[in-house]
């Protein structure tokens, strides 16, 4: 999911530079009001590329929140973590206490 997001910040980035370059360009005969409109069109590109994006990262959230295999996993994974640190507390507690005694 970051290859995505790092994906969409760097063409994101060479459109606006692309756009921002295009757009300074002087006004000729064909196009008597010069190309300023060409920065519209590129912040409308980078919409759609930052929409896809959101919408993608959506699908996979949900995919991942409904995906019962992975959940077990999950919690099977908790279930150890939990366990540990219940041991490493209690053993901290032990000698805790037998430096107080």
């Amino acid at each position: 999911m970051d290859a995505v997001n790092n994906l969409s910040d760097a063409l994101s980035s060479v459109i606006t530079i692309v756009g921002t370059k295009l757009s300074q360009r002087p006004a000729d005969r064909k196009h008597p009001f010069g190309f300023g409109r060409i920065e519209y069109f590129s912040a409308i590109i980078i919409a759609v590329i930052v929409l896809s994006a959101g919408i993608t990262s959506l699908i996979e959230s949900v995919k991942k929140i409904f995906d019962r295999a992975r959940l077990t996993v999950c919690r099977r994974a908790n279930c150890a973590r939990s366990l540990k640190l219940a041991k490493a507390t209690s053993v901290l507690r032990c000698r805790l206490q037998s430096q107080q005694a």
